[in-house]
């Protein structure tokens, strides 16, 4: 990886609390990543651009810890409420199929697909009786500048 001018794109999902994610191993926790661990690896590697999607509850947590001008941090959920769909028979939770299955295929941008997505858990769970998540999304000038510039589809922006 060439450090200044590739981007990271990590995707962690798991169960979360107001600490951070839960490290498993099958059906038993062994640990536990805290939005400082995360911060402090990416930092040690020296990884400067950096796209992190974080799928679980809670897991706005993330967002005051990761957040710099060369980092987009997207989360299933904002800091106090929990995200649904997680189980061992799914594939994905809810918010990753938003996410990566019904909104980033069709979309110009990651900010424009964690729109569509965020639209979508919003009617999913006001159907399902749910209270919502509320996804969270932060992206740093710099970042945005750099994902201007890489064309991920031929489709334009609305």
């Amino acid at each position: 990886m060439n450090r200044d001018r590739d981007v990271l794109v990590l995707m962690l999902t798991s169960h979360g609390n107001r600490e951070g994610l839960a490290v498993t191993d099958g059906p038993l926790i062994r640990d536990a990543l805290a939005p400082s661990d995360l911060q402090r690896v990416l930092d040690e590697a020296q990884i400067r651009w950096r796209v992190i999607v974080v799928s679980a509850c809670y897991s706005g947590v993330f967002i005051p810890k990761l957040q710099s001008d060369t980092t987009l941090v997207i989360t299933a959920a904002d800091e106090n409420h929990t995200s649904f769909g997680c189980a061992d028979n799914r594939d994905l939770t809810w918010f990753g199929e938003a996410l990566l299955q019904d909104a980033l295929p069709q979309a110009c941008s990651l900010s424009f697909a964690f729109q569509d997505a965020s639209w979508l858990i919003r009617r999913r769970e006001a159907e399902q009786g749910m209270i919502h998540s509320n996804p969270q999304m932060f992206i740093g000038a710099q970042m945005q500048e750099k994902l201007d510039q890489v064309d991920i589809t031929s489709r334009k922006c609305r």
